[in-house]
């Protein structure tokens, strides 16, 4: 009897000491998975925190792809600025005049790449004057509305670089002929770089405001840029209710969906960041979509 009970004993411990070695081994292997996962994740959060790292907002380091392409465009959007006036008449008798305003970047005006033949300044990259979408876009309402009409186009690129050193300087545009419009379109952003937009949003936001204030009898519009940007669609969204001010989207054509809208369909250009302007093409939508907004207001 003692001989079984000693038997059963040791029996017993055996599945004890097999028991714990099992569970030891399972512990085991738990730790090894969930540190496996738990590196996983780190190291999965740790590359998208270093992806969304903003660069810092300094031309000469660019600050993201778009921003570098402008970068490089640095010499078509040198002060003092650049400033085109001039009138688009209907010849009839008693047509009333409307004055607008266009305080944009190199999309609006600008200087030409040594492609294109004709060196008049104008938005980049049309091929002319006419192909532009600030042209296209007077041509139409003053043909569809008959009305006649006074503009100035400013480039006011360096504002979009520098807004969180300075506020918009109104000095440049002394050489404008339309001081008071009807009608202003604001044209900026592209340049804006993004982590300038979302460390200064509030003071972008003022800069905004500051404009519009400049022209209180003025029918105000805004463009998103046409480069997407969720934070500046955002940012100038809010600009836009706070000044009531309309608002065009002009992301939709920059987004690649239509590469059309890009000049590099169009031609071939040995200046980076040229091609990615809208060429004739891109102009035209550009000009359609702001006609939009005119066709319901005139």
């Amino acid at each position: 009897m003692k001989r079984k009970e000693l038997f059963c004993g040791q029996y017993i411990n055996k599945i004890l000491i097999a028991g714990l070695i099992i569970s030891l081994l399972c512990n085991v292997f738990v730790a090894i998975y969930y540190r496996n996962n738990i590196l996983k994740i780190f190291r999965f959060n740790t590359a998208i925190v270093s992806t969304n790292i903003p660069k810092q907002s300094t031309k000469e380091s660019g600050s993201d792809k778009l921003s570098t392409f402008e970068k490089d465009l640095l010499q078509f959007n040198k002060e003092p600025y650049l400033i085109s006036n001039g009138k688009i008449s209907t010849n009839h008798i008693f047509t009333r005049t409307i004055k607008i305003l266009i305080l944009g970047n190199s999309i609006s005006l600008t200087g030409v790449p040594d492609e294109e033949p004709d060196k008049t300044p104008r938005g980049l990259v049309s091929s002319d004057v006419n192909h532009d979408y600030a042209h296209i876009l007077m041509n139409r309402i003053s043909k569809d509305k008959d009305v006649n009409i006074k503009y100035s186009i400013v480039n006011s690129a360096d504002f979009e670089r520098t807004f969180e050193k300075r506020p918009f300087n109104f000095a440049t545009l002394s050489k404008a002929d339309v001081k008071n419009p009807d009608y202003l379109i604001v044209q900026l952003g592209e340049n804006v770089f993004n982590y300038a937009a979302k460390t200064y949003e509030k003071l972008l936001e003022e800069r905004y405001s500051e404009i519009f204030q400049r022209f209180p009898y003025a029918t105000k519009i805004v463009c998103i840029p046409f480069y997407p940007d969720a934070d500046k669609q955002r940012i100038i969204t809010k600009i836009a209710i706070d000044n009531q001010a309309f608002l065009i989207d002009l992301s939709h054509l920059g987004n690649g969906t239509d590469k059309k809208n890009f000049a590099k369909s169009e031609k071939k250009y040995k200046q980076e960041g040229v091609d990615v302007h809208p060429g004739n093409y891109g102009m035209k939508n550009i000009a359609d979509t702001i006609y939009s907004l005119f066709n319901v207001i005139i």
